[in-house]
């Protein structure tokens, strides 16, 4: 698993707790060789989460895809949904993984992009974790959704799977620069 022990595990759990709580590999804090550690600790950690009431585990963007598929395998023994924020694993692998549901209509984004144009974005996103902010948005405006032959395949594996989809369109969102702010 490539750069598993210094990329922060973020899974956001929701259920009866009024404070979802989050773990992070930081805290977990394994030898860099053992990987079988950290995988049998997420998904220990994940199956407590699950006793204490939560109802849907969220994984997000930084989580590598070797342990969306942990998450997911732990999460699905119980009969719990995974859910995600992605951005720089292709949301494609991740629902092959075992993922439920994909939240924001820019998990998709590598998935549907060139694939030189999806590595430039991950590598400026792992650089410097702001950079993310404008260039998901970059990243769409150069995507061809009418004539791309990556979108078929993507919403019939969408289909086939059953995943939910919450596009969270947020085109009132003030960014960083902006003037005035938001106008309704």
């Amino acid at each position: 698993m490539r750069n598993l022990f210094y990329t922060p595990i973020l899974v956001l759990l929701a259920g009866t707790a009024s404070a979802a709580p989050l773990i992070s590999l930081k805290e977990i804090n394994p030898p860099a060789a053992d990987t079988n550690r950290v995988v049998a600790i997420v998904g220990a950690t994940l199956i407590r989460f699950i006793d204490e009431g939560a109802s849907v585990i969220k994984v997000y963007y930084r989580l590598p895809l070797e342990l969306i598929g942990v998450a997911c395998q732990a999460a699905h023994r119980r009969g719990v949904p995974v859910t995600a924020h992605l951005e720089l694993v292709n949301a494609d692998d991740a629902i092959r993984a075992g993922l439920d549901g994909v939240e924001h209509v820019t998990s998709f984004g590598t998935a549907l992009a060139e694939p030189d144009e999806a590595e430039r974005f991950r590598k400026a996103v792992s650089d410097d974790n702001e950079a993310r902010r404008k260039a998901r948005y970059e990243l769409w405006s150069r995507l061809d959704l009418v004539n791309s032959s990556r979108v078929r395949p993507l919403l019939d594996l969408i289909v086939k799977r059953k995943v939910f989809v919450s596009p969270t369109l947020a085109v009132f969102e003030k960014r960083r620069g902006d003037r005035g702010g938001y106008r309704g």
